[in-house]
């Protein structure tokens, strides 16, 4: 669900773009590598916190975008403090913050 809305998102930003003829204009083209920039740094800062909890856990894991097999899981209190050390505000700060630039962006369009 998330990609795919990802993926909406960024089809109906193009079609806009293209039916605005706003190709032009420098903040149509800020907006979309801000909108690429919150998905990749998301998605690392994520993925970086969560592959180190399923370690943890004992389940398998990626390591370097390859699939590992599982290994003894952790101690309660490593993982306690694994979860404990959630990246959600880095993540809120960067997905709502970066939201918000390209929508005074989309709004404002001032350059």
């Amino acid at each position: 669900v998330l990609y795919g809305s990802l993926l909406v998102l960024l089809i109906t930003g193009i079609v806009s773009a293209f039916m605005g003829k706003w190709w032009g204009y420098g903040w149509i083209w800020l907006s979309l590598a801000l909108l690429i920039g919150i998905i990749v740094s998301m998605t690392f800062f994520a993925a970086t916190h969560y592959t180190k909890i399923r370690k943890a856990l004992g389940l398998p894991y990626l390591e370097r975008w390859k699939s590992q097999p599982a290994i003894e899981p952790a101690s309660p209190e490593e993982i306690e403090a694994l979860l404990a050390s959630s990246p959600a505000l880095t993540l809120a700060l960067i997905g709502f913050g970066g939201i918000a630039v390209i929508l005074w962006l989309m709004m404002f369009k001032p350059f």
